[in-house]
């Protein structure tokens, strides 16, 4: 089989110190990327030609990894029914052991492994978004389970925290707000009941991220922007295609789905443009500013696209 016929980049992170990228693909590949040489060369083509591919790459199993974050020392991955930790200072010496795994529990009425979707760090607490219908919350540093917030009627696709309030949306159509001192529900919104985001692909919610005061979510539905404390609708964003992915990055919202194109819109719902790509649906947007600019985007296909700056796409990198 060609892999790089059927390659899908799923998701991707930064290490800690800002140096290194990491992405997931659907064999249960990691690829690393050494992020400095390729800022730093980016400007040569020539000198950038041999770092397009992986400093290095490894198996975590055959299951496909979904999810990816770092802590100070670790590379954390979710995959189908675990997750997986590796130390940063292993990965780069090519040492591939696992340093640490926490099983993830099926849900109440199904014996499949449940694929983790999402993970998100907080406060040194790990909050997993999986095929189990509970957000689990767990310990990092005694990797045990303190919470489930339980709501749900169907697997969780995302998982966002700020400060004391943790946002989850699912395939059940819902985005719930739970509050993670009491570990309690307080709220939730459901996109697919309004008329003017319902569209007929269906009321799964698989995008989702927060600031302080807005929220942007979509999937089956229209993508929109909602005022989070008043959970008022704000804004459409005409994307034309389901949504699998959506950032807030730099006063903009960058949203990807099963079309080629990076669309960016301004919070006030209107298009401020698009950057095409090689991929024929796109599934991870990864974006900073410090220490240096830069927005990485992946999906199907074996290309990792790198954008230092919200305009245009500077080049590629491989996966394989």
């Amino acid at each position: 089989m060609k892999k790089e016929l059927y390659t899908t980049v799923f998701c991707q992170a930064f290490s800690a110190c800002g140096g290194y990228l990491a992405a997931g693909d659907g064999f249960g590949n990691i690829a690393c990327y050494d992020v400095k040489k390729i800022v730093e060369l980016s400007a040569n083509e020539e000198s950038l030609r041999e770092f397009r591919r992986p400093e290095l790459r490894f198996s975590t199993g055959e299951a496909p990894v979904y999810a990816l974050v770092c802590d100070e020392s670790h590379l954390i991955a979710g995959t189908s029914g675990l997750i997986q930790a590796y130390k940063w200072s292993d990965i780069l010496k090519k040492n591939f052991k696992m340093a640490w795994n926490i099983p993830i529990e099926s849900d109440r009425e199904s014996l499949s492994q449940p694929e983790v979707n999402s993970l998100e760090l907080h406060d040194n607490r790990l909050y997993v978004g999986s095929g189990n219908h509970d957000v689990q919350v767990i310990d990092l540093e005694t990797r045990i389970k303190v919470a489930s917030l339980r709501g749900h009627s169907d697997y969780i696709h995302v998982v966002r925290v700020r400060g004391d309030q943790c946002v989850s949306a699912s395939e059940d159509g819902s985005v719930r707000f739970w509050d993670t001192r009491q570990n309690k529900e307080v709220s939730k919104v459901e996109p697919h009941t309004h008329s003017d985001l319902e569209r007929g692909m269906g009321k799964w919610i698989g995008a989702l991220d927060v600031t302080d005061d807005w929220m942007v979510c979509g999937g089956g539905p229209r993508l929109a922007l909602w005022h989070l404390r008043s959970l008022t609708q704000a804004a459409v964003c005409d994307v034309p295609a389901v949504v699998h992915e959506a950032r807030f990055h730099d006063g903009l919202v960058l949203a990807g789905g099963d079309v080629a194109d990076l669309h960016q819109f301004t919070l006030t719902g209107e298009r401020a443009g698009t950057i095409p790509t090689d991929c024929s649906a796109v599934f991870t947007v990864l974006a900073r500013t410090q220490p240096t600019k830069l927005m990485t985007i992946g999906g199907c296909g074996k290309f990792i696209e790198v954008c230092t700056s919200n305009k245009y796409k500077d080049f590629s990198l491989s996966f394989l």
